[in-house]
């Protein structure tokens, strides 16, 4: 069986782009156990709420143990709702490393990029540009060395 390759089509942000609302995992398999984390957002661990957080996309996937927390108002990574003007996003991170870069991105475009250069990063930013219509926003991390964590997308309704 042929490998299908590199297919630029098939990337989740085009699905996003069409307006499918999509969440993120990552997933080891048994031959690359603990290399990437299926995170889910609960505050309950029982295996009811961790099935409805997967269902509103409240998750993340990283390569690392990171912690990845990011809001807009009441509002969590998955959730779709309605705005007048543009919110902050918040934005909270724990690396296991120190944090080489996180963005910010609006989509599939880097509206805002920072170095922390520490572990934590706490920062709140809001969006200066065209909020009219539909958008949507998610959160990349990258430590030095090199493991990965990026959030799931908020789908963001502007009036």
């Amino acid at each position: 069986m042929a490998q299908a390759g590199y297919q630029p089509e098939g990337m989740v942000n085009n699905a996003w782009g069409k307006g499918d609302k999509l969440g993120i995992i990552t997933s080891s398999d048994h031959g690359s156990t603990h290399i990437s984390y299926a995170m889910v957002c609960t505050s309950d661990p029982s295996r009811k709420w961790i099935l409805d957080a997967i269902r509103k996309r409240h998750t993340y996937g990283a390569t690392d143990n990171i912690i990845l927390d990011v809001r807009m108002g009441q509002h969590f990574v998955g959730d779709e709702f309605r705005l007048s003007a543009a919110q902050p996003l918040r934005v909270k991170v724990r690396g296991t490393r120190s944090i080489a870069k996180l963005d910010v991105i609006k989509d599939s475009e880097v509206i805002y990029s920072t170095a922390p250069n520490r572990r934590d990063a706490d920062f709140e930013f809001t969006d200066k540009g065209s909020v009219a219509g539909r958008h949507y926003y998610y959160v990349r991390v990258l430590q030095e060395d090199e493991m990965i964590a990026w959030s799931s997308p908020m789908f963001v309704n502007y009036r």
